[in-house]
C-alpha cells in the first residue's frame, strides 16, 4: 500500500495476517504447473489442488485472482514474507470440498516471469494471465472444462469481471470485495473511511479531500503528465494550508520536511500505468457484459471497498445486462480480508487471529455447490 505517514492511497493488498489454520491434507492433493501468457511473454507458475477423490474423474475448477501488489500463489508478497497463505488456505479448503483450484504466483514473484515491459503492465495484461491460467485448467486432463471459473479478492475481483465479459467460456464469478465503480471513486471513499476509523473529525476529513485529494485523483484520471500533476498537487497543498491549521496538517503528515517528498511520490504514482488504468477504468460494463451466475461478497467493516459503494453497483450492473443469476451480500462484521472484526482497520489486521471467517467460507462452498451442480 502507498503510505506517507498518515496520507492514504490506493490499498487493495493482502496484508499480513497471524497463521493460517489447516486443512486436512489428506483430503486433496497438489500438482505443481506452469502455463505461458504468450502475448505479454510471462511465464506463470502455481500450485493446482483437486479433491482426493477416486471415485471421479473431472472436477469442476477456479482460478484464484490476487489482490493489487506482486504475491505469490500462497497470497505472501515480499514486503510481508511472515505473512499468511491466505490463497493456499482457501484452495485447500475447496479442494477438501470437491473443487479443484488453480493459484499462481504474480509476474515476478515466486517462480513467475515479469514478462515484457513490466512497467507497462496494466489491469488487461493481468487479465491475459488469468486467460492463460483458465486455458491451463481446460484442457487439464483432471477438469471439467464446462465448470471453470473465477475467484477474485480484491483487484482480482474486479479483474474477474473483465475476462469473464470478453468470452463465454467462464462458468462463475466469485467476487470477494471487487469493485463496481471506478478505482478513483473507490480510492476517496477508501481515504475518507480509514481516515475516519483513525479519529480525524468529519470537518477535517472533507476538507482533506475536497481539497487534496479529490483534485488529485481527477488530474490523474483526466491525463498524468507530470506538469498538469505538479501543479494539481502544488495547489490542492495551498489551499489545505489556507483551509487547516498546522496541528491538524501535521497529523495528516503535511510537514515543511515531508512536503517535497508528498508532491513526488503523488506525480510519481499518477504516472503508473496501473494506477491511470485503475482509476479511470470502469467496470460496469464489464459487470453488465458478465452472464454466468455471480456471488459478490463484501464485508460490512471493509474500509478499503466499501460495500455500500460497490455491491449496488455491482447488481445494478448486472441486472442492466440480464443477468438475473448472482447473489451480493454484505457480511456483518467482517472486514476486506474477510475477518471477523472490531473495528474494520488495516491497522487491525494483523492483531487478528482468524484468516478468513468460516461462515464466508461455507457460503462460498454451497454457493458453488448448488451453481455447478
Amino acid at each position: 500500500m502507498f503510505l506517507i505517514k498518515n496520507l492514504l492511497f490506493p490499498v487493495l493488498l493482502t496484508l499480513a495476517l497471524p497463521a493460517v489454520a489447516q486443512t486436512d491434507t489428506t483430503t486433496f492433493r497438489t500438482e505443481e504447473v506452469t502455463f505461458w501468457n504468450q502475448p505479454d511473454s510471462v511465464k506463470l507458475s502455481g500450485t493446482l489442488t483437486m479433491p482426493n477423490d477416486p471415485t471421479r474423474k473431472r472436477f469442476p475448477a477456479a482460478i484464484v485472482l490476487s489482490g493489487s501488489g506482486a504475491q505469490n500463489r500462497d497470497g505472501v508478497s515480499p514486503a510481508l514474507k511472515n505473512g499468511p497463505k491466505t490463497y493456499k488456505a482457501l484452495a485447500e479448503y475447496l479442494s477438501a470440498r470437491g473443487f479443484a483450484v488453480l493459484r499462481y504466483d504474480d509476474r515476478g514473484a515466486g517462480a513467475s516471469t515479469l514478462g515484457k515491459n513490466p512497467a507497462q503492465a496494466t489491469g488487461e495484461n493481468f487479465a491475459r494471465d488469468a486467460r492463460a491460467a483458465l486455458n491451463f485448467l481446460k484442457n487439464h486432463v483432471a477438469i471439467d472444462a464446462q465448470r471453470v471459473g473465477i475467484i477474485g479478492h480484491s483487484e482480482g475481483g474486479t479483474l474477474a469481471p473483465r475476462l469473464a465479459r470478453q468470452s463465454d467460456d467462464v462458468a462463475f464469478v466469485v467476487a470477494l470485495a471487487g469493485t463496481g465503480v471506478n478505482g478513483g471513486e473507490v480510492m476517496i471513499r477508501q481515504n475518507q473511511l480509514i481516515l475516519r476509523g483513525q479519529g480525524f473529525d468529519s470537518t477535517s476529513v472533507e476538507t482533506y479531500l475536497r481539497e487534496f485529494y479529490t483534485p488529485w485523483v481527477r488530474q490523474v484520471q483526466l491525463a498524468n503528465d507530470t506538469a498538469s500533476l505538479r501543479r494539481t498537487v502544488l495547489a490542492g497543498l495551498n489551499r489545505l494550508k489556507t483551509a487547516l491549521d498546522e496541528g491538524i496538517l501535521k497529523k495528516f503528515g503535511f510537514t515543511p520536511v515531508a512536503e517535497k517528498q508528498i508532491v513526488a511520490q503523488l506525480v510519481a504514482i499518477g504516472h503508473l500505468p496501473w494506477m491511470r488504468d485503475f482509476m479511470t477504468h470502469d467496470p460496469a460494463p464489464d459487470w453488465q457484459g458478465t452472464r454466468c451466475p455471480v456471488l459478490a461478497l463484501n464485508g460490512s467493516r471493509d474500509v478499503q471497498v466499501d460495500a455500500d459503494q460497490n455491491l449496488p453497483a455491482i447488481a445494478a450492473a448486472l441486472k442492466r445486462g440480464g443477468n438475473r443469476k448472482f447473489r451480493t451480500e454484505k457480511l456483518p462484521g467482517l472486514n476486506h480480508l474477510f475477518q471477523r472484526t472490531k473495528t474494520g482497520s488495516i491497522l487491525e489486521y494483523t492483531t487478528l487471529k482468524q484468516d478468513f471467517d468460516p461462515e464466508a467460507l461455507r457460503l462460498i462452498t454451497d454457493w458453488l455447490r448448488q451453481t455447478l451442480r
